[in-house]
């Protein structure tokens, strides 16, 4: 994390990285996912001047991570339908999730990390 950036004040919780998330190492990188254009026209975040850098999710999301936002997922294993989860996966997942938000929570307010991959 830059000097400049500001601590997690927010975190966004997914159920699971979409496959163009897990390959491109990016929080919303499937093109038919309409957070960042949500997100721009929302005004949570100053949106950006450039169009090509507003459809850019590696800019949207480290400048997003800058500006106090941070990503995780419940379940660490890639997929593109949430309906594929299965009970196990969430109860396996389900004690170990806190200490997750806990350490990366940690991790980005000491500048150490920026991944929620543990």
């Amino acid at each position: 994390m830059s000097k400049d950036a500001l601590p997690m004040h927010t975190l966004f919780v997914g159920h699971n990285p979409s496959i163009s998330t897990w390959e491109t190492g990016h929080y919303f990188a499937n093109p038919t996912n309409h957070f960042w254009k949500l997100i721009t026209k929302s005004g949570l975040i100053d949106s950006f001047n450039d169009e090509d850098k507003a459809n850019n999710t590696q800019l949207n999301d480290d400048f997003m991570v800058t500006r106090g936002f941070g990503f995780i997922d419940f379940i660490e294993r890639p997929g593109n339908d949430a309906n594929a989860i299965i009970r196990a996966e969430i109860d396996a997942n389900r004690a170990e999730f806190p200490k997750r938000i806990e350490k990366y929570a940690k991790e980005r307010n000491n500048g150490s990390n920026n991944s929620a991959k543990t």
